[in-house]
């Protein structure tokens, strides 16, 4: 697996007010940056592996980078509309001058489809997976598997996960 450059939320970076992607020319606001790109929140869509320039608005140096899009996902459906994730990988690592937050050590941002895909694989292994022996749910998994048991197996096996990314 790839190494991956420590991310900072929008916050830890004053100097960036806002982005401008081009094209297609949509104005967006920063979720997080690291030196290998950024995540930003934008009311349209961009499709993957397309070239852009992003525009740093503010006081952030460099003023621009080049970046191609990695992933484009719905944030948010609202009222206002449709925001979308974009998340862009800079063609060359661009340098962070802004300190990043005090306090115990900087935050690590875990995007969400990677911390639902996370959450999704406790509950499944917390399920089905779990070795414990002291667990009744382990316990339940073995009666039913190599031996009879009226309670085990009057119980109703459970329902496969509803996986739903939207």
């Amino acid at each position: 697996m790839a190494a991956v450059a420590p991310r900072r939320p929008a916050p830890a970076v004053p100097s960036i007010t806002g982005l401008l992607i081009s094209p297609p020319g949509a104005k967006a606001n920063l979720v997080d940056i690291s030196a290998s790109g950024l995540l930003a929140e934008a009311a349209v869509p961009l499709k993957i592996g397309q070239a852009v320039k992003i525009t740093f608005e503010g006081t952030f140096d460099p003023p621009s980078a080049e970046a191609r899009v990695v992933r484009s996902s719905v944030a948010a459906m609202t009222s206002a509309g449709i925001r979308y994730h974009v998340g862009l990988a800079f063609n060359a690592p661009i340098a962070l001058d802004d300190e990043p937050p005090s306090g115990p050590g900087p935050e690590l941002v875990v995007p969400r489809q990677a911390r639902d895909e996370a959450e999704r694989g406790r509950k499944v292994e917390g399920r089905a997976g779990d070795d414990r022996a002291d667990s009744p749910r382990a316990a339940d998994i073995e009666q039913v598997a190599g031996r009879s048991s009226s309670v085990a197996a009057a119980r109703p096996p459970s329902p496969p996960p509803v996986i739903n990314r939207w």
